[in-house]
């Protein structure tokens, strides 16, 4: 088992993921490059994804202990917890997604009226036109009853 932590997060995956979740101190390591790595693969290489999920892991973990007190000295994992789902909340925060709306400035509508490789409308202008009495070709023959 491996811990590695060059110290910027911009080298690579891993060091991105260990910086997002602050397992960056190798005397106090709390998740393997092998887990991270395996959290990354499960989560097609998305360091927030993979955080949240590393976060969770090590709630899992951290929530089998107890508060401790021995003489002066306590030792408190509920803090712990505490601070890991403050992570939590944080790396969430990142993931919410931006609203779009398109179509409501001149520029985005001519730029998608532009677009040789844009879907065309998948509605039109009559397309639930009643037909007349005498056609009933697109009614199933009910004669334009509904």
């Amino acid at each position: 088992m491996t811990f590695s932590y060059s110290g910027d997060p911009g080298a690579s995956d891993l060091d991105a993921l260990r910086f997002l979740i602050g397992d960056t101190d190798s005397a106090d390591e709390q998740l393997t490059d092998e887990e991270l790595s395996y959290l990354l693969t499960e989560h097609d290489d998305s360091v927030r994804h993979a955080g949240l999920s590393a976060c969770r892991r090590l709630i899992a973990k951290y929530s089998r202990y107890v508060d401790q007190r021995t003489g002066d000295i306590d030792i408190k994992y509920s803090q712990r917890l505490a601070h890991l789902r403050g992570v939590i909340a944080d790396i969430r925060q990142g993931l919410v997604p931006s609203v779009y709306a398109g179509g409501i400035s001149k520029a985005d509508i001519e730029s998608v009226q532009e677009d040789d490789d844009r879907q065309g409308p998948v509605f039109a202008l009559g397309m639930h036109d009643y037909p007349s009495d005498a056609d009933t070709s697109s009614t199933g023959g009910t004669g334009g009853v509904v």
